[in-house]
């Protein structure tokens, strides 16, 4: 019964991106299958989420090439937040992508956008479902090309050459998980990661570079993070999507995945990873000072945020168990706290025509939803308790000074510091934006739509109650 629910989660949206793509009346089919679709997909995640079990199943096996479906606690999480942040960009996308969109205005391409989306969802789904190496680099490059397709689709220059190097930067990256799916094929006849724990320690250390190295591109970590700032060009409900569950989050969870089976793992790796989270970490904090367009202060706290999670890889890498749980409870976590941010942002910038955090005052008088939606997602992503970033950041820091090491010491004062600072940093913007008089934008601004304002409070609830909906299924 659950691989037919893994199934169905899978090609439900899968069927409506073609019928999306080829409907003759776009406005009214494309909009009603994304909604329909990615509201069934939630049904069926959960339906899912709820068996409590590992399970795999096997379709097809031939060489190199098999079909099938693997289960477990952080994989029915991740699928989880995966198609409620999917139908919540969906529900902002009906009033963003529409011609009362105050910055951009969009009369045309819904079939485009819609039947994108759909399958950017279906692919990302199939990753984190995947039973096998071979069908991650399926769905791993599926998720590539619509990445492509939703960054440049304002046909701007600026978007197109975005969209380009997103492309570009990952599809690179993804050789690293080709050569190691190659070299575990080669050396045990299997496509199953489980078998990387068998290679020879030589063997072993190449695939495993390969495959942080595929994780790095897609998570976009130092010095792949390029991408990501540049990617702030798509639709905000496409930039929410894409930084909150289907693109940079399954980066990460490829490296957990990686660790997590890779049996005794060598030393230099978890250096290696514990110094580019570091670098990549403190890097991007630097940059969140500059910012004053909303999107781009996100996509540097999407690039720091994830650092966290590839931090705990290296803890993972040293031996923690609980490193484990702490990393997959920080995905989902942030997942619903950085989609209500960018939903946030597409919110103010649909209605006001701005994304200049200079231009945005006094949310909380004239856009209730948005001001809540703001508040909350500043305290999930810095980390305030009872939100569900502060138990994450709180299990990695407890995992480090578990494992006793110089280097574990290390990596958790640096984290403690920087959450200090991101905080301080991210509430001068939430006392200027949210509180006061509202500026003149935010009092011109058109009301919120029915969907927009469905799609915040739903994630102002999800990021409130998040940790202590994963952290009974991480600890099954």
């Amino acid at each position: 019964m659950i691989d037919i629910q893994v199934s169905l989660l899978v090609l439900i949206p899968a069927i409506g991106s073609i019928l999306s793509l080829f409907t003759k009346r776009p406005e009214k089919v494309a909009t009603w299958s994304s909604l329909i679709a990615s509201l069934l997909s939630i049904l069926i995640a959960a339906l899912t989420f709820l068996q409590k079990v590992d399970y795999e199943k096997v379709y097809y096996s031939y060489g190199p090439i098999e079909i099938g479906w693997y289960m477990d606690a952080a994989s029915a999480l991740v699928g989880m937040l995966i198609a409620i942040v999917g139908f919540c960009s969906i529900m902002e996308s009906l009033n963003y992508i529409s011609p009362n969109n105050k910055e951009h205005p969009i009369t045309s391409k819904f079939n485009r956008y819609y039947s994108l989306m759909l399958l950017f969802m279906s692919s990302a789904l199939g990753f984190v479902f995947s039973s096998s190496l071979t069908f991650m680099i399926i769905f791993f490059e599926l998720t590539s090309l619509c990445s492509w397709g939703l960054i440049s689709f304002y046909e701007t220059e600026e978007a197109k050459s975005a969209g380009l190097i997103a492309f570009t930067i990952t599809h690179i990256a993804a050789f690293g998980l080709y050569a190691a799916t190659g070299i575990i094929y080669y050396e045990t006849g299997s496509v199953d990661l489980r078998n990387l724990s068998s290679l020879p320690s030589g063997l072993k250390l190449i695939s495993l570079i390969g495959l942080l190295i595929a994780s790095w591109g897609k998570g976009a970590q130092f010095p792949f993070h390029i991408w990501l700032p540049r990617a702030m060009s798509a639709p905000t409900p496409v930039s929410a999507y894409l930084h909150a569950a289907a693109l940079v989050k399954l980066g990460a969870f490829l490296a957990i995945r990686t660790m997590m089976w890779a049996g005794s793992i060598p030393n230099s790796v978890a250096y290696i990873c514990a110094i580019f989270a570091v670098i990549t970490m403190l890097y991007s904090l630097t940059l969140y000072f500059p910012q004053t367009d909303i999107k781009k202060l996100l996509a540097y706290s999407t690039i720091s945020q994830l650092s966290y999670i590839f931090t705990g890889v290296s803890l993972i890498a040293m031996g923690s168990k609980l490193a484990i749980i702490a990393s997959v409870l920080y995905i989902f976590a942030h997942g619903f706290g950085k989609g209500l941010f960018f939903l946030t942002a597409g919110a103010i910038s649909l209605s006001s025509g701005t994304r200049d955090l200079r231009e945005i005052k006094g949310l909380i008088k004239k856009q209730k939803a948005s001001g809540i939606g703001f508040t909350v997602a500043t305290a999930t992503i810095t980390g305030v308790p009872p939100f569900g970033c502060f138990w994450g950041k709180l299990l990695l820091i407890l995992s480090a000074v578990q494992l006793g090491s110089i280097l574990s010491y290390t990596l958790a004062v640096i984290m403690i510091a920087e959450s200090f600072v991101a905080f301080i940093w991210m509430l001068r913007w939430l006392t200027s934006c949210v509180w006061g008089e509202p500026s003149e934008k935010i009092a011109n601004s058109s009301p919120l739509g029915l969907p927009t304002k469905t799609a915040l409070y739903l994630l102002v609830t999800l990021s409130t109650v998040s940790a202590y909906i994963a952290l009974p299924v991480l600890l099954w």
